[in-house]
């Protein structure tokens, strides 16, 4: 409750805010990790000393990845994707398995998100290949996972970008959660144009176009085989995928489902979320 009470208040602030330079409000620390166009570091926030994570964008005017404008309710003009996706997902009820932004800053140059951080902590990626999980060890993450994915489309936002590389975990909790809305968008139906992201879908190689929850289920698809098959999924000459004869049945036919070819007979997220495999978690009650 308190964590809700903050972030409402945070997005009443930013709402109303006034500009002030980031050195006034923070201390920038260590570098923590770099993509493409960002780099993020550790930080800490001066007024209560809370440690935040401090992501550096830099502004592209050209190209496949020139930045893009959303307009978001409050707002009179149309804000920077990244930072719009994050003042939707801001908005209650706020899920515990994604990484919420409390506060961000536009210089000449770059954008400046200030992000939630929690140690210790890593990318679910290099967790994944170091600790060679088992089956019910891989489950109990990619339930969160799945939870974080459908929380954004259930709150208008489409992530596109669904991999291991953009999910954190806190390595003492095993709490996982998302992160990088950079390729995001707000869903629509029939999204037609280039695709950005990581796990392009069959279908936009048709009429290159693609819908929301058909391309994230894809993406889960790939991104749970990967975490419990350790490889990414491989079609035989029949069509079929191929599987490790020691993965359950119930994993197979959930990963099946999927990775359908054919979007109108793909999983649907609540489809994932009921599907026997996850069974175990939802009876348990620890997630």
């Amino acid at each position: 409750m308190a964590r809700t009470s903050e972030l409402s208040r945070t997005v009443a602030a930013m709402e109303n805010r006034e500009t002030v330079p980031l050195s006034e409000l923070y201390d920038v620390e260590e570098d923590i990790g770099r993509g493409y166009f960002s780099t993020v570091h550790k930080g800490i926030r001066k007024p209560d000393g809370q440690q935040v994570a401090i992501k550096f964008i830099k502004k592209l005017t050209t190209g496949r990845f020139a930045d893009r404008f959303i307009t978001v309710p409050g707002f009179s003009e149309p804000l920077f994707a990244e930072v719009a996706l994050n003042l939707l997902l801001n908005r209650p009820p706020l899920s515990p398995y994604i990484v919420h932004m409390l506060d961000w800053f536009e210089e000449e140059e770059q954008y400046i998100l200030i992000l939630e951080y929690s140690e210790p902590c890593r990318d679910l990626y290099g967790f994944v290949l170091q600790e060679k999980l088992n089956e019910s060890q891989a489950r109990s993450l990619m339930y969160q996972a799945v939870l974080a994915a459908k929380h954004c489309l259930d709150g208008g936002v489409f992530h596109r970008d669904i991999k291991l590389d953009n999910y954190v975990i806190n390595t003492a909790t095993n709490r996982v959660q998302l992160i990088d809305f950079g390729c995001g968008e707000v869903p629509e139906s029939g999204i037609k144009g280039q695709f950005i992201g990581f796990a392009c879908p069959p279908e936009y190689f048709a009429d290159f176009e693609y819908d929301a929850e058909p391309t994230t289920v894809w993406s889960l698809g790939i991104m749970m085989h990967r975490t419990v098959c350790s490889c990414n999924p491989l079609r035989k000459e029949d069509g079929h995928l191929s599987f490790d004869s020691r993965v359950s049945a119930e994993f197979q036919e959930l990963i099946t489902w999927c990775l359908a070819l054919n979007p109108a007979e793909r999983a649907t997220m609540e489809d994932i979320l009921q599907h026997e495999w996850f069974r175990q978690e939802r009876m348990s009650g620890a997630i």
